[in-house]
Parts: structure tokens; C-alpha cells; sequence
């Protein structure tokens, strides 16, 4: 859909106001994901977003959607590329906004992760989740990539949580053209969007599990790792690929 609708644009966002101070209001519970659901819709209509692969994604069963992480766009493409199924976000809590991260947690009921400790209690919290045969999504390079879209190395987290819930399956994602769209962007031109050639893309790629373990623990681990990040590369260009970096508590080191 074309931005040349604004009494739609105006419909959907009084719609939207409605609701959301209705839920405020009533205390209806701690989270409010179909507000949550409603405005990722919003904004990847008002800012040209494409979904493809979405009919990879499985209705059923315990899900870990695992891709790269451009700019904050990313979120709302998510969880609206993912509507047939409801989606918890895990995202970083370290050094960002305490207000951002209270709204992201009552909307989505987004979980957050220390990307610097071994917090145990979050990945913990995920494993709950995908044993519930419900759906949550990591972002495991940890950082935005922005305008040059590259994708770094893995937290080598997603591969423990995957060994531990051999029975959930994941969802691997690549997004492209959606560096551009940070927070303060998308705020601004919320009543207009940002329209350009290259458009805001997420594609879902086909579920997969990880292969039989045959290694080490710690071998294992980054040949897990390795293998997931390389799921998600295929649904890229070859030119997004960065620096192979392997991100562990305290430290990083280089893969060969």
C-alpha cells in the first residue's frame, strides 16, 4: 500500500490511540502484546516494509526466530512478519533508553538479556518459553549493524538455549535496507514514512534444527554457532557478510 492514504494513516492511528489508552487505562495485565501487534503493523505499512517467507514459519511448537540486527526498525518487522504467531523479543539491556526498554517490555512483553554476563536467569526465561511450545527471537550479534548492514560474529548463547530445547525449532531471518531506521527516523516521520527504492526487507527462511552433537561441549558450541549464523547469511547477500567474531563473556576473539 501507497502512502497517498492519509485519512487511513489517521483512521489507523486515532484506532491505535484508542486502544492503547483503553488498555492503560483498564490494567488490563502487565503486557499488552495485541497493542504491541497493531503498531508493528502501523509502521511497516507506513514505511514500505516487505515480508517474504512468512509461510516458513511454523503455527505450532516451541520457535527460536534467530536473524541479524540492522537498526531498530527491525523490531516492528518481526513481529509483524511473525503475526500467526505471538513473539518475545529478547533485546539488550545495557545501555539503553530505561524508558524504551519499560514500553518495549509492556507491548511486547519483551525479555532482556546482559550481552556482556553469562545471565543465566535470561537464558533461562527463553528455555521456559520454547519448552511452552510458545515463540521467542534473539538478536545474537548483540549490536546494530546500521548503514553497512555487515553481520558480525554470534553470542554464543543461541547455540546453548537450541542444545537444551532440542525440541524447538528455528526460524533463521535476514534483514536487509533497514539501517536507515532508527528510533529517532521512524519517530519523526511516523505520520508520513520514509519511501525508498530499496525497501525495508525481512525474509524468513525454512525452520531447521540443529544436527546430532558428536563433539565436546565446548567444540560443539561453536560449531553450533557457526552453523547457525550461516542459516542466516544464506538468506543475505554475499556482501553483508562482516567479520567472523566470536563474542564471549569478558572477551572476543577472532574465528578462523
Amino acid at each position: 500500500m501507497l502512502s497517498g492514504y492519509p485519512e487511513v494513516g489517521r483512521a489507523l492511528t486515532r484506532d491505535l490511540c484508542g486502544r492503547f489508552d483503553t488498555v492503560i487505562k483498564g490494567k488490563i495485565r502487565s503486557e499488552y502484546p495485541e497493542v504491541g501487534r497493531l503498531l508493528a503493523a502501523y509502521l511497516c505499512w507506513r514505511f514500505d516494509a516487505v515480508i517474504i517467507g512468512a509461510d516458513n514459519i511454523p503455527t505450532s511448537g516451541g520457535l527460536l526466530f534467530i536473524g541479524n540486527h540492522q537498526e531498530a526498525f527491525d523490531g516492528p518487522m518481526i513481529l509483524h512478519g511473525a503475526r500467526s504467531r505471538e513473539v518475545r523479543l529478547v533485546v539488550k539491556n545495557d545501555g539503553e533508553n530505561h524508558l524504551a526498554l519499560s514500553l518495549l517490555r509492556q507491548l511486547t512483553g519483551a525479555l532482556t538479556i546482559n550481552r556482556n554476563t553469562g545471565d543465566l536467569e535470561a537464558v533461562r526465561m527463553v528455555e521456559n518459553i520454547l519448552e511452552r511450545g510458545d515463540t521467542a527471537c534473539m538478536l545474537p550479534e548483540g549490536h546494530r549493524s546500521g548503514q553497512t548492514g555487515k553481520v558480525i560474529g554470534f553470542h554464543p548463547g543461541v547455540a546453548v538455549i537450541a542444545r537444551h530445547v532440542p525440541s524447538a525449532k528455528i526460524v533463521p531471518f535476514g534483514i536487509t535496507s533497514a539501517g536507515h531506521l532508527t528510533v529517532g527516523k521512524v519517530v519523526k516521520n511516523l505520520d508520513r514514512g520514509i519511501h525508498r527504492r530499496n525497501k525495508p526487507t525481512i525474509k524468513f527462511g525454512r525452520p531447521f534444527q540443529l544436527p546430532p552433537a558428536h563433539l565436546s561441549r565446548r567444540e560443539q558450541r561453536e560449531v553450533d554457532v557457526a552453523f547457525i549464523r550461516r542459516q542466516v547469511l544464506n538468506l543475505l547477500p554475499p556482501d553483508l557478510e562482516g567479520e567472523d567474531i566470536l563474542y564471549v563473556v569478558g572477551q572476543q576473539s577472532t574465528r578462523g
